[in-house]
């Protein structure tokens, strides 16, 4: 990737007097990737020069404005930078950052990277995440009359909200949602917020009511922990021992619920949970398998023994999903394998039309360096991006509908702004209505004329079963996108 020839390490932000932020910078050494230390020079340089650094141009100052005070963590500064570093790749100008972007960057992930949370992977989920990754499984294994199918959610979370809807969605399938820890307690307050606890009380994690557009927790962390914490103690001490094995049991008062084995509320006759890693697991073979935003968080190695051990876990023909999406199920991007007699092997890349010009920084997502699928959806980006006529009107259209839709508008020089203000719009209003943009792009034609210019630039594409873009993985991919880099 490409990193304007050094290496970069944010330090921290100080929101005062030109919205400083803080890293060293080490000595030129060719072609690197960034977010790794070089060397031990220190200097203070504003954020705008490090926008400028990646992407040629600095930002107004309605964006400088929401820069959080205080200092980042180490592995926000490397998913900055990295984050940074991918858009470059993909080719994305300064001129079609958001504002939720700066955000999401600087002020949203950090509280919810691992490092945030004792090292452990974030439970997130949200209903609707992946509706279309089962409408892909449903579409492409159609139900057989000799046996119940299968469907293995790895990395499910709790509350299991996904995988939930895929047991409405694959009616008669059995759903198995994985995972290696399920909080034991979990605390919802009057505001459906929520929290994960130990039995000793240790906050295991918090998570906003994002349908309402909370940012309890982004906003305040140690105000949201303080709040959790006495909620717990106080509603602890009132909850009942559970009335039977493996049965949940609850105590509500004043709007706020905490919740003893919250798992237990969610299986049914034809869903079931795990607690285990999927390394490790033995059960029957299964139909399919999802792990989405998951293998996000291991290193390359990990993401090997994963794929190894669910090629022994599914039936001949069997499929695996492996990706990331955003929590409303948009900017999708996933890697399709299918097992032979012996092995799996990728079938298709895909990636969702609104990759293309996202409004959040889902797209270049990535928490580790080694990320394949977020370097391909990077270049695949800068291939399209790099036919000026489809990506100009292209672009012209993209901004009509969003000015239409009162989201966003060009300022004067040519930056976005959203209509309304930042606090004006909620999560869910956002989401329903750049949804609903991308929708009509593709009725439009759009997503099939993208097809279209990759087939031109040589590669094998199509439109899949659930109208994303695909490709297919492999040497002869690689080799056209190596042109890009």
């Amino acid at each position: 990737m490409a990193s304007g020839g050094r290496r970069v390490w944010i330090y921290f932000y100080n929101r005062g007097n030109g919205a400083n932020l803080f890293f060293g910078v080490g000595q030129p050494t060719g072609s690197i990737s960034p977010g790794t230390l070089a060397g031990e020079i220190m200097m203070t340089i504003p954020f705008n020069s490090l926008m400028k650094w990646y992407l040629d141009f600095e930002l107004p100052d309605h964006f400088l404005e929401q820069l959080p005070e205080g200092r980042l963590s180490d592995e926000a500064d490397r998913f900055i930078c990295r984050t940074l570093g991918l858009m470059k790749e993909a080719g994305f100008s300064a001129f079609d950052v958001t504002p939720l972007m700066v955000r999401q960057l600087t002020a949203i992930v950090p509280h919810y990277l691992p490092s945030s949370w004792n090292g452990k992977i974030p439970p997130l989920t949200a209903p609707g995440r992946h509706r279309k990754l089962d409408g892909y499984i449903k579409k492409s294994l159609p139900k057989e009359s000799r046996k119940k199918r299968v469907l293995l959610d790895i990395g499910c979370g709790i509350p299991p909200l996904t995988t939930v809807d895929s047991a409405e969605m694959l009616s008669g399938w059995k759903i198995i949602g994985v995972d290696s820890a399920f909080a034991e307690f979990i605390l919802y307050d009057s505001e459906e917020n929520y929290g994960c606890f130990s039995p000793a009380g240790e906050i295991l994690y918090l998570q906003s009511n994002l349908w309402h557009g909370s940012r309890f927790y982004s906003d305040n962390p140690e105000s949201a922990r303080s709040h959790f914490s006495q909620l717990f103690q106080a509603l602890r001490a009132e909850l009942a021992p559970p009335a039977a094995a493996k049965k949940s049991t609850s105590v509500e008062k004043e709007g706020n619920r905490l919740i003893h084995n919250h798992i237990a509320d969610f299986e049914s006759d034809n869903v079931q949970f795990l607690k285990a890693d999927i390394r490790e697991l033995k059960i029957p073979l299964v139909d399919a398998a999802r792990c989405m935003n998951v293998l996000i968080y291991h290193p390359g190695d990990a993401r090997k023994q994963v794929r190894a051990a669910m090629t022994n876990l599914l039936e001949k023909d069997g499929l695996l999903m492996v990706g990331t999406n955003n929590l409303f199920g948009l900017s999708c991007r996933y890697t399709v394998y299918q097992r032979d007699e012996k092995n799996l092997r990728p079938r298709e890349f895909s990636f969702s039309l609104d990759n293309l010009r996202p409004h959040d920084i889902l797209p270049w997502y990535a928490l580790q360096e080694d990320d394949e699928e977020v370097l391909c959806l990077a270049r695949l980006t800068r291939l399209i991006r790099s036919d000026r006529s489809f990506w100009n009107r292209f672009q012209r259209r993209v901004d009509r509908l969003l000015a239409d839709a009162s989201i966003y508008h060009r300022d004067t020089n040519g930056f976005l702004k959203l209509v309304e203000g930042d606090s004006a719009v909620s999560p869910t209003s956002l989401q329903q209505r750049v949804e609903s943009i991308w929708k009509q792009l593709d009725e439009e034609g759009y997503t099939h004329e993208v097809a279209a210019l990759l087939q031109s630039a040589g590669l094998h594409r199509w439109v899949n079963c659930v109208g994303d873009i695909a490709v297919i993985p492999g040497a002869h991919l690689r080799k056209v996108l190596a042109r890009q880099s």
